[in-house]
């Protein structure tokens, strides 16, 4: 006695649209993290503001070299001198890879300034990576998931003997 077992043609279109899909999920994470423009956030939060007319973020390529301001015009202190605020500046001028450097320039009123680092004598750093690590795992393993899907929607049916 044979009997032939095989899929239905159902269950074919159904794994090659599951296999195409995990292909496309792969694919819109490689490509939204390769056109993601390059980008380093500097947050930072004061607890009051007395006297204070804004701040500058300075930047350098080494941790002990030369630092430039990269605002264009001074990062006017918040509402409430007392209270405080929090504060975002986002350095779009940057390239992947890159390790830079940052100092906060606090200015006063009356015009004297303060530079703060991270840690007292180390300065605030930070790089942007082209590629996350979340997606340098997510992007193999689901082209692997829809390769093996669509692989299995090509089998052809097996005859077994009794």
């Amino acid at each position: 006695m044979s009997v032939a077992l095989g899929r239905t043609a159902k269950d074919q279109r159904v794994l090659v649209w599951l296999g195409l899909l995990w292909l496309g999920l792969a694919a819109a994470i490689l490509i939204t993290q390769l056109v993601r423009p390059p980008q380093i956030q500097i947050v930072w939060q004061t607890e009051s503001e007395f006297e204070t007319a804004g701040y500058n973020i300075h930047r350098s390529e080494s941790a002990d070299g030369a630092y430039t301001r990269v605002n264009t015009s001074m990062i006017l202190s918040g509402q409430d001198a007392l209270a405080g605020s929090e504060y975002v500046y986002v350095d779009t001028d940057i390239e992947p890879g890159k390790t830079y450097y940052y100092r906060l320039e606090e200015v006063e009123l009356d015009g004297t300034t303060t530079f703060y680092d991270a840690e007292p004598g180390e300065p605030i750093s930070g790089s942007f990576r082209r590629l996350e690590w979340w997606a340098i795992v997510i992007v193999p393993l689901s082209s692997l998931v829809g390769i093996l899907l669509l692989s299995r929607s090509f089998r052809t049916k097996k005859e077994y003997e009794f």
